[in-house]
């Protein structure tokens, strides 16, 4: 049986990737974990998706391989999705212009870890940070609409913490 992420990746242009949207509830509210890496800035754990895997099974193989972290459910009702063009290759620096620019579609997802959570970087990253939501809507250079989406989902705009663990949503 197909789901909707999967019918909307295949339609979508360009290379594929999809990552995850992680929080955790602390002692001083709602945190997300950021990355800093790939000469780009901070950002979420996200890969590309490889063939006959679903986007859900590559956002859990790509937040597990550059965090440690194993997901075990994403939140109910949430799928961001977001298309660039790629311009530059970011493995150099400073990053090299592409002769060729191509296109580029991510899926996000949305999951809950707990608290005492450690986080083991790949060699893909240089560093970490848990943030609150305006921290991370700070140090984020893209994808700050996401974020903003993910927040409303797991506090409903009232500020306080609204989803609740359910079964595992695959």
């Amino acid at each position: 049986m197909f789901k909707i992420s999967q019918i909307l990746m295949d339609a979508l242009p360009g290379e594929k990737s999809a990552g995850a949207i992680i929080f955790r509830k602390s002692n001083i509210g709602i945190q997300y974990l950021l990355l800093f890496g790939d000469k780009i800035g901070w950002g979420f754990p996200k890969g590309h998706i490889e063939e006959n895997e679903t986007p859900k099974d590559a956002a859990v193989r790509e937040v597990e391989e550059e965090t440690g972290i194993s997901i075990t459910h994403f939140i109910t009702n949430f799928e961001a999705y977001t298309q660039y063009d790629m311009t530059h290759d970011y493995r150099f620096t400073p990053p090299k212009k592409l002769k060729e620019s191509y296109e580029k579609s991510v899926v996000f997802y949305l999951s809950e870890v707990a608290k005492s959570q450690n986080v083991t970087l790949s060699n893909e990253h240089e560093k970490y940070v848990w943030a609150t939501y305006t921290a991370a809507q700070e140090l984020l250079k893209f994808n700050n609409d996401t974020l903003k989406d993910a927040n409303g989902i797991i506090t409903d705009g009232t500020g306080k913490r609204s989803v609740h663990k359910g079964k595992e949503n695959n």
